[in-house]
């Protein structure tokens, strides 16, 4: 072969790997195999070179098991790389993982154990990266974000320039010493989705997340709780100037800690907030639970149908309030209730617009807009700003009673086709109109009560419920328990065994099970005596 013809076929061999991609197998545990990445019995056994021999195109799969960076800038994941974790090593496709079963860890404790300032200064690391680069599967630990002229920020993940796609992820226990102590985004358009970020610790601004400079950042069905900004400003997120728009849906911000403004979030001056279907609980800071700045912020701000409960803000001047808005806000079908503060919307005062506030309930009212109440929501099991910080991993409910002053007295007009379910993934507007606050009531049907099965006793005081006696079971990624009048009182998500019913009142209660085999919802009657 001639030496031009070599070089056509080589270029060629390159551009089809490129567009179709290669599937990488990477297995800490594997002994045996030709450790070339080919298959699960080939694995590497290091992510490094595998992140190293990609091509753009490429998916790695890594097995689920302990990984740490080689270097202390961590993980170099290369722009058009998607990067999988969670397998056990027998799955043949994306959606056969099980992330209960299986944690992929991505541990930047590469100096001494347990000794943090040796740390890898960044877990996982994005330069420049395009749209179909993505993270998926990972529990992010042990950053630890203090080399100054490497970037003291962003201690879990630091993407610059880059627009990847982060999903199904953990940040737990990372650090920065200025900025983010779990993820930082600076100048990229990042998009994170189902992922936790909690307890995270910064000194600066931002203990989960930071986004800084210009780029935007779309974050959906993700939880950050649990957060500490130890000397600074937003306890859960921030965003910088610059930062053109953080768009948020179906989030939940509690328990986050800040010691100055902000105890769930800080708002740059330049960017526009647009948040949806979304709790914040539980956060505790010296002033507001969101902060706005009311005299530079130059963004447009809409906050759709979210619960504001159980935040505590510990300085008792005029401005430190639940939520500090600039004039360009709009808040609409949302609830304010319960929450430690001098007053829940903060108004910047005479001879300045007020922002849009209509179709909401807050305590104590509110002066301006329209169609408000200042009536009891009726939460499940709110927690109490007693018990600050809090979150809903510790047994709280937001769910609204069928009887509550919030059901359908919202504004149809302000759902959005992007947005349009629930916090728990029901559709609004179940009734005619739609439901204030971040749940929609949902109540069973006659039809849904049906039981294939008739009623299944359970003494409350001596068992639990085992769901593999219920119809169903197998494969099941959903469960919901319904008292007889149709509220939610039980959720859980993937193959949960059991519940724990001692705390229940006897009586009859309804099981909704949804098998993720065959997507075929089962509902069962049980009486518990």
């Amino acid at each position: 072969m001639n030496k031009k013809l070599l070089f056509s076929t080589a270029i060629a061999s390159f551009f089809i790997t490129s567009v179709f991609g290669a599937r990488i197998y990477v297995d800490a545990s594997a002994t045996t195999g030709l450790n070339n990445g080919t298959s699960w019995a080939n694995a590497y056994t290091d992510l490094d070179t595998a992140l190293t021999n990609s091509f753009i195109g490429d998916e790695i799969w890594v097995k689920a098991g302990a990984y740490k960076p080689s270097s202390t800038n961590g993980f170099d994941i290369p722009s058009g790389i998607k990067v999988y974790g969670s397998f056990d090593g027998t799955e043949s496709t994306i959606d056969d993982r099980d992330f209960t079963a299986n944690t992929t860890t991505l541990n930047g404790d590469i100096g001494t154990v347990g000794v943090d300032t040796d740390n890898a200064n960044h877990v996982v690391i994005l330069t420049n990266v395009n749209t179909n680069t993505r993270l998926d599967g990972f529990r992010i630990i042990n950053g630890y974000a203090n080399n100054v002229s490497n970037g003291s920020k962003g201690g879990g993940l630091y993407n610059l320039n880059g627009s990847p796609t982060i999903s199904n992820c953990t940040f737990i226990s990372n650090f920065s010493q200025d900025f983010g102590g779990a993820i930082v985004s600076e100048s990229g358009n990042i998009r994170i989705e189902d992922c936790s970020v909690n307890n995270n610790t910064s000194v600066d601004l931002g203990g989960g997340i930071y986004l800084s400079q210009s780029g935007t950042a779309i974050i959906l069905r993700t939880k950050i709780y649990n957060n500490i900004c130890t000397l600074g400003s937003g306890g859960g997120i921030s965003s910088g100037n610059g930062v053109s728009a953080l768009t948020m849906d179906r989030c939940e911000i509690s328990g986050n800690t800040a010691q100055d403004f902000g105890g769930a979030s800080t708002i740059g001056d330049d960017t526009d907030f647009n948040i949806y279907n979304s709790v914040i609980l539980g956060n505790i800071s010296d002033s507001n639970t969101i902060y706005m700045s009311t005299t530079f912020n130059t963004g447009s701000h809409n906050i759709v149908n979210c619960t504001f409960s159980g935040n505590k803000v510990e300085n008792s001047s005029s401005a430190s309030t639940t939520i500090r808005v600039n004039t360009d806000t709009n808040i609409y079908n949302s609830i304010f209730w319960d929450n430690d503060s001098v007053a829940e919307i903060y108004r910047v005062g005479a001879g300045v617009a007020d922002p849009t506030v209509d179709y909401c309930n807050i305590e104590g009212g509110y002066a301006t807009g329209s169609n408000n109440l200042n009536q009891d929501p009726m939460f499940d099991n709110p927690g109490s700003t007693l018990f600050v910080p809090f979150s809903l991993n510790d047994g709280y409910s937001y769910i609204i009673d069928q009887s509550s002053p919030s059901v359908n007295t919202g504004d149809n007009s302000r759902v959005l086709a992007p947005f349009n379910l629930d916090f728990d993934g029901n559709t609004r507007i179940i009734d005619t109109t739609i439901d204030m606050g971040a749940y929609e009531y949902v109540a069973l049907s006659i039809n849904d009560a049906q039981s294939e099965k008739g009623f299944v006793y359970f003494n409350k005081a001596t068992e639990k419920i085992l769901l593999e006696n219920l119809i169903g079971f197998e494969g099941t990624n959903e469960i919901k328990l319904y008292n007889s009048l149709g509220s939610l009182l039980l959720q859980h998500q993937n193959n949960t065994n059991e519940f724990d019913v001692a705390s229940l009142n006897s009586g009859i209660y309804i099981f909704s099970i949804k098998n993720k085999t065959n997507e075929k919802l089962y509902t069962q009657k049980i009486i518990l005596y």
